[in-house]
């Protein structure tokens, strides 16, 4: 199977979304209704006529593509801030449970030090987590490089591309990995 790429796609272009933005987006429609709800009974509380109320059924419509990379920028956050099971346990053993979700993280780096952190680049960490965990990412593009540039001096910091497997395109989308030394974690955004 072939994947194409593409280095840009219209704002406007209109992309096939996530399966969780359904679920996101039904949360999200679900608070709506909530204040809308409130809203009326407010309004009937004061003596005033509520508007008619109108019934909208949630559909898996599409999504653009900044939509789309807010999405895949939320999950990626999370896979990268919960540490791996394989942290915790030795999964040798296991090695179904090892690749499986029940070890979905990053390994743990809290307890590393930043020397240990200069002398060992995380990269190769990075992209097998991505590969492994984010599906959406199409894993012969994900790259990681250590950004040496001089406002990054002080920190450690990766930039993360890749493309996101798409109908009708695939999306380029880049990242900023920082590590973050009070908390030792990954701080991921979108650049």
């Amino acid at each position: 199977m072939t994947h194409s790429s593409t280095t840009s796609v219209r704002p406007a272009d209109r992309l096939s979304p996530p399966l969780m933005h359904v679920f996101r987006a039904a949360h999200r429609d679900r608070r709506e209704q909530a204040r809308e709800a409130a809203r009326r009974q407010a309004l009937v509380r004061s003596g005033a006529e509520p508007e008619p109320e109108r019934k909208t059924r949630p559909q898996r419509s599409p999504i653009n593509e900044q939509e789309l990379k807010a999405e895949v920028e939320q999950d990626v956050a999370a896979l990268m801030n919960h540490v791996s099971l394989d942290s915790t346990l030795d999964l040798e053993s296991f090695p179904l449970v090892r690749r499986s979700i029940l070890n979905h993280g990053f390994p743990d780096i809290a307890n590393r030090t930043m020397d240990e952190l200069e002398a060992r680049d995380l990269d190769g960490e990075i992209i097998a987590v991505l590969k492994q965990y984010e599906p959406r990412l199409i894993a012969e593009t994900v790259r990681v490089t250590r950004d040496r540039s001089p406002e990054s001096l002080q920190e450690i910091r990766y930039i993360v591309d890749g493309h996101l497997l798409c109908q009708p395109l695939n999306v380029p989308i880049e990242f900023v990995a920082k590590f973050e030394e009070t908390t030792g974690k990954l701080h991921f955004t979108r650049r």
